[in-house]
């Protein structure tokens, strides 16, 4: 289990994520809008592609509705 720090940028023009300057946090884009959940289902999705993993290992822990938020790998 590995917890990172995500910070999101919805409305984005790619779904992308890459690691930041600092260890363990990543700034991942997303194309929906933060709306109804959207952009956290489209977080999920990005995070999982990126780490190689199912959308069902990847959790988010907390900060579902700020910027920065606590993801949660299972392995």
């Amino acid at each position: 289990m590995q917890r990172i720090k995500v910070i999101v940028k919805p409305r984005s023009r790619l779904n992308r994520c890459q690691p930041t300057l600092e260890k363990g946090v990543y700034l991942v884009r997303v194309t929906p809008p933060a709306r109804e959940g959207k952009a956290n289902k489209a977080l999920i999705e990005v995070v999982s592609r990126c780490f190689h993993l199912s959308p069902s290992k990847v959790l988010l822990t907390k900060g579902a509705t700020k910027r920065v938020k606590e993801i949660t790998l299972l392995d």
